[in-house]
């Protein structure tokens, strides 16, 4: 890319973040009749080449990190087989909390499935499973479910409502959260994940956001979504300065 010039990396180091402004006024030092069009399209150029990657409203960084893709154990890929063979076009989400363990100090020994519906079909979802599969499936438990039940299983499957616009993508066919929407869900149901709140869940998010490329504005708008975004904030504040300089705003 002709436009990248050798001082480029030494202007935009790897680890720290820059705004839009800050990546115009680099490049029109060079080509002063630079247009917003021009300008506009070399953004985009340069995140799809992953040269920068998104954090934030108007802010990038270097792409330094790789993209969290969790392994998909036989469970998850055998129960999605079985989701979408008997529903077409189905809008769902399968994840695994083991998948946690990764960013952990200590590690649960005791993992589920959670199967994230288009509401219109959910319940319907809940009861093919149930018969259909060898899992002890549970559609949308309380606290109370979830204590008494749940915590005793080894296979439990975890049926519920899917959020409207929740950041998915694909990972070998299979719909799956994006870490932005795993670390919300995190937050905000303490009793889905509860083996891993407390300390845990502050080892969680740091290693998180150290590891893999976290776009906060994404991160954000789905805890809005889900009525948590207020508190997810001042959690962030308290415990993440160091990592979030910047990407979040009052």
């Amino acid at each position: 890319m002709k436009y990248i010039r050798e001082d480029f990396y030494k202007t935009f180091k790897a680890g720290y973040c820059f705004s839009r402004e800050d990546l115009y006024e680099y490049f029109t030092q060079y080509e002063k009749d630079l247009n917003k069009n021009t300008f506009t399209w070399r953004i985009f150029e340069l995140k799809k080449k992953n040269i920068i990657r998104t954090v934030g409203n108007n802010m990038y960084s270097i792409s330094d990190k790789p993209e969290y893709k969790p392994l998909l154990n036989k469970e998850v890929t055998d129960t999605a087989k079985l989701l979408t063979a008997s529903y077409e076009s189905i809008e769902y989400c399968i994840s695994e909390t083991g998948w946690l363990n990764e960013f952990t100090v200590h590690q649960a020994f005791k993992s589920h499935i959670i199967v994230e519906v288009e509401k219109d079909i959910v319940e319907s979802a809940y009861y093919y499973l149930k018969d259909n599969s060898d899992f002890e499936v549970f559609f949308e438990p309380d606290k109370k479910i979830i204590d008494y039940y749940v915590t005793e299983s080894n296979n439990a499957v975890i049926v519920k409502k899917l959020i409207t616009r929740s950041p998915v993508h694909l990972l070998k066919n299979i719909a799956t959260p994006v870490l932005e929407k795993i670390l919300v869900d995190l937050y905000r149901c303490p009793e889905l994940y509860y083996m891993y709140q407390g300390s845990e869940m502050v080892n969680i998010f740091r290693n998180s956001l150290q590891k893999y490329p976290v776009n906060f504005t994404l991160l954000l708008s789905y805890s809005q979504r889900r009525g948590a975004k207020n508190g997810l904030k001042e959690f962030l504040k308290e415990n993440f300065s160091d990592l979030t300089q910047g990407l979040i705003n009052d």
